[in-house]
């Protein structure tokens, strides 16, 4: 199991919500462990508010809209593996006294898969 305690950090702009499905990822496709992490560590530095700003740092990712009708974000991981999550982006909004203020974003974990599991659409009837 993986200690994310270190992950902890006042700078980081973009926070990964259920860092401990990490694991549980790790645990049905361990060769993915090594580019999962890469991707954590990229993602955790991030400063986007919008999928635009996303896309520059990685161009292969995918917006889609699932069966609810709310939008996923699938990441290309090595090219063996899909990572789906939700991007919430950063934004400005202002407090009670009028003050911009930034809101840190926020990426929620949902599946990691291979091409074929992904490929067989099964999670978007989930999310």
């Amino acid at each position: 199991m993986l200690d994310f305690s270190a992950c902890v950090d006042n700078n980081v702009l973009m926070r990964v919500i259920k860092k401990n499905k990490l694991n549980d990822f790790f645990k049905l496709h361990q060769q993915g462990k090594k580019p999962l992490l890469k991707w954590h560590h990229i993602v955790r530095k991030a400063h986007w508010m919008s999928f635009v700003e996303m896309r520059k740092t990685f161009p292969s990712a995918d917006e889609l809209t699932v069966k609810s009708g709310k939008k996923a974000v699938v990441f290309n991981i090595k090219d063996d593996y899909r990572l789906i999550t939700a991007v919430h982006y950063e934004k400005t909004v202002k407090d009670r006294n009028n003050i911009d203020k930034m809101v840190e974003g926020k990426i929620y974990l949902f599946f990691f898969l291979t091409h074929t599991e992904y490929d067989k659409n099964l999670w978007k009837a989930q999310l």
